[in-house]
This record gives structure tokens, sequence and C-alpha cells, in this order.
């Protein structure tokens, strides 16, 4: 009876120790495995620079924001002084022409201008003359430091020069044995629209600021070029 006693004892004894001892396996071979995901994970984890990455490219692919009244009035733009003068219109004598008052002359034949188109009786030479001198202003506005398209005024008198310019060079084309002034006209188009496009980008104009009637040659710009920043709110 002892030695069943003593055997039963054992296997009682031997039970309990396997027992005891599966726990600590299991967690073992767990413990492995969450290890070796964790090494896993962590080599396919970005690596900061990656992460600081992926937070610009966020901040990046988001559209600038716009607020406040952007367009204001041509007539009173700084620019005005500088790029539509008594040399733009061939007025050599030196009594005093405010450059508001040739604005106003300059964009009432660009309307006189677009009338008489609707009626089919276009002015070829008065046209001719009126382009030229749109693509002197124009090439003056457009060659300024992007910064004075900040102010509203400015910003104005660029959208109206480009709308009015684009629109009546658009039939203006640098054929063989074209005329010098023709050529120089076709080169401003070209460079205006160049021009327009980087300020486009960089949010010194925007599409809304040229109006449900832009030429389309402004149209075509604009949905070419996608802004990316808002230039003015670094200046």
């Amino acid at each position: 009876m002892a030695d069943f006693r003593e055997l039963r004892a054992r296997q009682t004894w031997q039970v309990a120790q396997r027992r005891s001892v599966l726990p600590t396996v299991i967690g073992v071979i767990a413990a492995f495995a969450v290890g070796g995901l964790l090494v896993v994970g962590w080599n396919r984890m970005p690596a900061p620079s990656q992460w600081l990455s992926f937070m610009s490219n966020e901040t990046r692919d988001r559209p600038p924001a716009f607020s406040g009244s952007r367009v204001g009035r041509a007539e009173t733009a700084p620019l005005l002084n500088r790029c539509v003068t008594k040399d733009v219109f061939g007025i050599s004598d030196d009594a005093p022409r405010q450059s508001a008052i040739l604005w106003q002359a300059l964009s009432t034949g660009s309307t006189v201008s677009r009338i008489a188109s609707l009626f089919g009786q276009p002015n070829r030479d008065g046209e001719a003359e009126l382009v030229t001198r749109w693509a002197e202003v124009a090439d003056c506005i457009y060659r300024q430091n992007r910064v004075n398209f900040c102010d509203i005024d400015n910003r104005a008198l660029a959208v109206e020069t480009a709308n009015s310019f684009l629109r009546l060079s658009g039939s203006v084309g640098a054929k063989p044995g074209a005329s010098a002034d023709i050529r120089a006209i076709v080169q401003t188009r070209r460079r205006v629209i160049d021009e327009l496009k980087v300020l486009v980008a960089d949010g010194e104009l925007i599409a809304s600021d040229f109006g449900a009637l832009a030429p389309p040659a402004v149209r075509l710009a604009l949905a070419a070029t996608k802004t990316v920043a808002n230039g003015c709110a670094r200046k």
C-alpha cells in the first residue's frame, strides 16, 4: 500500500509540474511572437524625417486660403503712373495728363472696339493702334515685381489689362512677312500669358479675380495653372 501511495503521489506531483510549466512555455512563445512582430513593425515604421515629410505633404496639398477684398479700382492703382503715361499714347506736349484719364480713354477705346466687332464693323486701323497701346501697357505691368500685385488696386489694373489686351490681340498672329509691330504684339502676348500663370500659381492673382467674362486666352491660362500658395500672405 505504501508503494501504491508513493507512486500515486509521484504521479500527482508530475502532473502539477507539467501544469505549472505549460503557462510559462506559452508565455515565452507569446513573448517571442510579440517581440518578432514589434521588430518587424519597427523596421517598417517611417523614420522621424519621413513623418515630417508626410505632415509637410499634407499641409502642401491643402489649398491656400484667401479672404477679404481682392480686387479694387484700376483707376487708382499706383502702377498707373508708371505704366500708363503720355509716351504710351504718343503725346509729346507738356500739358499735364493724369494717368487715370489716359487709362479711361484706353478702356473706353476697348469697349468701342468690342461693340463695333459685335456689329461686324471693326475699324482695322483703329483696332491695330489700340492693340499696340494695350501691348505697351501690358508689357509694363507684367514686368513689375510680384509684391505690387498684393495691392488690390494694382491687382485690378493687372486683371483688366490682361482681359483687354488678350481679348483684343486674340486675332493677331505672327505670319511670314508680318510687321515688326505685329511680331512685338505676339511676343508680348506670350510673355503676359506666361507671367500671368506664374502670378496665379503663387496666389498674387487667382482665377476668381478675372470674373466670368474673361477672354478665352485668360480662361485657358487659368485652367492650366493650379494656385499652390498665397504669395501675398508671405509679404
